[in-house]
């Protein structure tokens, strides 16, 4: 209760409400009734109050219908929710206000109060759910379908009766573990997405997490692909980029002015790159010079290498050697090189003047091709060798129609690798965009799906693959089963570092499939039942 003036509004004045005597001031809460004093205004409270509430409400309902005429169907709907979130919240922490009061009591009478170690040993032993919601989404074009999978720790105490799930607005999917937990909106870029079903309780693979599935259908059926390319090095950071092993610098300050996907690279994107008339084009400025040699001032990337000019690379970082090559064998015989991977363009090898790592090839005399996965940028590695080697399986599926590999390691261990399929597009929450109002947008990326299982290499002459993949639908028997030269099967041979690097990061990402569709998968291209030795894994491809 208070009187402010009315002066700044109007400079006449008007009788008190009681005693009548002339006056600028008025209620602080309704502006509509006018006192002389505060004295006045106690008087005449008790009536007031009922009245200047009611104007408070009508102001209110005044505002808030702006307010709705002027929102979206989805603000409002966030709206709602996060206020049911907050009302909930603060009926919690009214409800668990006596409990906590009576705990207090209790230790303030304690004679012999509990050490802070042992109230924090008690409370870490709670299982509690921490951090934010985890999902990966894999976008299907062939069905028109996406599939959405939550990973939940299994110390989560979670139902799917307790998760709430719905689409708004067609192209919104919300997610809500539990009444007691914030929501999650996601955002699709198709407008009529509908529910496949119910989302259901499934395992995983990894038996330290159970997950929520999900499946949405595009009822338009126009899902085109939205996986953006990125560039590996941004321009102004090319000089940061160094070996992955011992962090060796490889290009000198301010030498690298511009990165361009190749041409050779974007076949889609020449008719636009030859029909731009805008001299100052870089882009136009690579086709100048032949195809996949090195530019000045520039680093012309593909999926899987940098190719840059020899002048731009700092002198003292790379040697030169006559020494097989990436993924090639010690002593490799001539008659092995039609199942061995090699580049398309066979050059000297590039290793790093420190460590001595194969980092890439010297194609021709003005150009050199580092790897991807064997850099870093900014401490951060700018790829991983199981990118590096479903890119490589996906080009060799849709060149040569070859859709198995052998890593090969240096004791003859064995990880058989074939390639089941690589249409599909995955988002993951990590590198989901968060805005204000908590609302996720995907970052697509393209993926292969591979199965893999190691064995011995002695043993792949004696028992043909087709042993393993029994149901090949692509290849003849009498093609798939040519003796002691199966040349369905790429090998690439590797050191051991590298060898359980690449085991270690399939098996850690076939920890992360629904475990009923990795077991049905195996089946369909084995033919027998499912096995701990044999994995399916969802890779990252460029």
């Amino acid at each position: 209760m208070a009187i402010t003036t009315a002066a700044q509004q109007s400079n006449a004045a008007q009788p008190c409400h009681i005693c009548r005597t002339l006056c600028q001031q008025r209620c602080q809460r309704c502006r509509s009734t006018y006192y002389c004093s505060i004295e006045c205004q106690k008087k005449d409270w008790k009536k007031h109050r009922k009245v200047c509430k009611q104007e408070q409400a009508v102001e209110a309902w005044k505002e808030l219908c702006q307010i709705v005429a002027s929102s979206t169907a989805a603000e409002a709907n966030r709206g709602f929710h996060q206020a049911r979130d907050e009302l909930i919240q603060q009926q919690q922490i009214e409800k668990d206000e006596p409990r906590q009061k009576t705990q207090r009591q209790e230790r303030s009478h304690s004679q012999t109060p509990a050490s802070p170690d042992e109230t924090k040993s008690a409370e870490s032993s709670l299982p509690r759910y921490q951090g934010k919601l985890s999902y990966s989404i894999e976008k299907m074009p062939n069905l028109f379908m996406y599939q959405v999978i939550v990973s939940i720790p299994i110390t989560h105490p979670f139902t799917a009766d307790s998760c709430r799930t719905e689409i708004v607005g067609g192209s919104i999917l919300t997610v809500q573990l539990s009444s007691s937990e914030p929501i999650v909106q996601i955002s699709f870029p198709h407008p009529k997405l509908s529910m496949v079903g119910q989302a259901r309780a499934v395992d995983l693979v990894d038996d330290n997490h159970r997950a929520l599935y999900i499946r949405l259908v595009d009822t338009d059926q126009s899902m085109d692909s939205t996986a953006r390319d990125r560039l590996f090095v941004p321009a102004n950071d090319a000089s940061k980029v160094s070996c992955r092993s011992c962090r060796q610098r490889l290009f000198p300050e301010n030498t690298i002015h511009n990165v361009l996907w190749m041409p050779s690279s974007r076949w889609e994107d020449m008719a636009d790159y030859l029909t731009c008339l805008d001299p100052t084009n870089t882009a136009v400025e690579t086709l100048s010079s032949p195809m996949g040699v090195g530019k000045r001032h520039h680093i012309l990337q593909d999926t899987t290498t940098l190719v840059v000019h020899v002048e731009d690379v700092l002198d003292t970082s790379v040697c030169v050697l006559a020494v097989p090559g990436y993924g090639q064998e010690d002593t490799m015989e001539e008659s092995n090189t039609q199942n061995t991977w090699m580049q398309t363009r066979i050059g000297a090898t590039l290793t790093c003047s420190q460590c001595s790592d194969v980092i890439g090839e010297a194609s021709n005399v003005d150009t050199f091709r580092f790897f991807h996965h064997k850099l870093c940028c900014n401490e951060q590695p700018v790829s991983t060798l199981s990118t590096f080697l479903a890119t490589e399986m996906v080009r060799h599926a849709e060149t040569q129609a070859v859709y198995s590999f052998g890593i090969v390691h240096p004791t003859h261990r064995l990880l058989l690798l074939q390639l089941v399929s690589w249409e599909s597009e995955v988002a993951y929450s990590h590198e989901s965009l968060v805005d204000s109002q908590e609302l996720h947008e995907l970052q697509w990326r393209k993926v292969a799906k591979i199965m893999f299982y190691e064995t011995i290499e002695a043993e792949l002459a004696v028992t043909s693959p087709r042993l393993l993949w029994q149901t090949d639908w692509c290849c003849d028997p009498v093609t798939n089963s040519m003796p002691n030269n199966n040349t369905n099967i790429i090998k690439l041979y590797l050191n051991a570092t590298e060898w359980t690097k690449l085991k270690d990061e399939l098996t850690e990402l076939s920890l992360k499939q629904v475990r009923e569709i990795a077991d049905a998968t195996v089946v369909a291209k084995t033919g027998t039942a499912p096995s701990k030795d044999v994995r399916l894994a969802t890779v990252l491809r460029n």
